[in-house]
């Protein structure tokens, strides 16, 4: 089958090295809105599957498309792809303001069919490993979760000229650019959001928003606090409060703290002995994003349709963001 690309670099890159990989993919075209690039890239090119244009209309009537242009751009070109019997693989966010939602929202059944809209997390060891947790129902109701996300991206010399210190749009900041991963994730177990608030600050003194705090309530009755930061140190974790227990994702590993009884000798709560209750592998964005890739293709070589059900939960986490409260204020 045929894909075409939009997007060249970064993130755009490792979904091509991922068409490209797949047995399945005969061609990959890539579109680059650059006449110059798509002709440098073209001279330098070795893979023999792969070609690169800067005439979108060579994409057109492509078994598949690939969105992983700027946020801004999603469902410009949807609108364009639509038109035609292409599937439609798009990058996170589904949309930027209330005027997309509405168009993606007011879409036919059969054209939401057409589009898969990538939330890798989906297709992560993290999602099947809280999946299994909550459907065994052993732990008492989960009420909150705990996510806390860091590094020191701002501190590099090159962060003040990186997109992602813009402040011209929430879905440009550490906020929507991150963030809707989680919110998509716990969206999808605890239920719609019944409201949400975005803190946004500058840490590192750069003028730039360089760290996030948002809260969260779901409509199942649990409540959550996100912290997203590019000036600190590495940490990457989540924690969920049952009420039977505490369960922790920590990089490789699932901790559990249980049981909700425990004393010490004076009869006082002290916290849960911590055990190693799952290992699990490290990279899982990288693997999930493979995951997805392969989800795609396959479900196009068997000519079926993308889940109306899944459609409008990630068009959802976009409504979230852009009907948070967010301060300082944003576009």
């Amino acid at each position: 089958m045929d894909i075409g690309i939009i997007g060249y670099k970064g993130h755009s890159k490792k979904l091509f090295d991922l068409m490209v990989k797949n047995s399945r993919v005969s061609k990959v075209i890539v579109f680059c809105r650059d006449f110059r690039v798509a002709k440098d890239l073209s001279i330098n090119n070795e893979i023999k599957k792969a070609y690169f244009t800067s005439d979108l209309s060579d994409l057109l009537n492509l078994n598949g498309i690939v969105i992983s242009s700027e946020n801004e751009s999603h469902v410009s070109y949807i609108k364009t792809f639509l038109k035609s019997d292409t599937a439609i693989f798009c990058e996170k966010p589904a949309c930027v303001d209330l005027d997309e939602y509405n168009f993606l929202n007011n879409l036919s059944q059969k054209d939401k069919r057409k589009i898969y809209f990538n939330f890798n997390f989906k297709k992560s060891t993290l999602y099947k490993e809280i999946d299994e947790i909550l459907k065994e129902n052993i732990y008492g109701k989960p009420f909150n979760v705990s996510i806390r996300v860091t590094h020191g991206l701002a501190y590099n010399i090159e962060f003040k000229n990186n997109w992602r210190s813009k402040k011209e749009n929430i879905f440009q900041t550490i906020a929507g650019n991150v963030g809707i991963h989680y919110i998509n994730l716990l969206e999808h177990f605890f239920g719609k959001s019944i409201n949400a608030q975005i803190n946004l600050n500058s840490i590192s003194d750069r003028k730039v928003y360089d760290t996030a705090n948002i809260y969260i309530d779901f409509e199942k009755n649990v409540s959550s606090s996100i912290l997203l930061s590019y000036a600190s140190p590495y940490s990457n974790n989540i924690v969920i409060y049952f009420t039977d227990a505490i369960i922790e994702f920590n990089e490789d590993k699932i901790y559990l703290f249980n049981p909700r009884e425990t004393f010490n000798k004076q009869g006082l709560f002290v916290s849960p002995k911590k055990r190693i209750l799952k290992k699990i592998e490290k990279n899982l964005t990288e693997k999930s994003l493979e995951e997805s890739v392969n989800f795609f293709i396959t479900e196009l070589s068997n000519k079926r349709n993308f889940s109306i059900k899944q459609f409008n939960e990630n068009i959802q986490s976009s409504l979230t963001i852009i009907q948070s409260v967010i301060s300082p204020k944003i576009k």
